[in-house]
């Protein structure tokens, strides 16, 4: 087990920015350190063949909140909200 002291040595001789480069290089150029393939369920594989997903209906479309209070500038309908 490392103590502070050989962590510190070691992280005084390393260069993040350098590192990060490296790693972002590396992935572009398809040597990832680890790929995770995920295979859908079937249930979802059939929910995106027919286009249906669990949103909830109408949620999207509805008005978002608004406090007349944070309003920058005065409201000339309070009723529309």
């Amino acid at each position: 087990m490392l103590t502070e002291k050989p962590i510190a040595e070691r992280d005084a001789r390393r260069n993040p920015g350098e590192e990060l480069l490296e790693s972002v290089l590396a992935m572009k150029s398809g040597n990832a350190a680890r790929v995770t393939k995920v295979t859908p369920a079937l249930a979802a594989q059939a929910d995106a063949q027919v286009g249906v997903s669990q949103a909830v209906p109408g949620h999207a479309a509805r008005p978002k909140t608004v406090h007349i209070r944070a309003c920058s500038r005065p409201v000339a309908n309070k009723a529309a909200l």
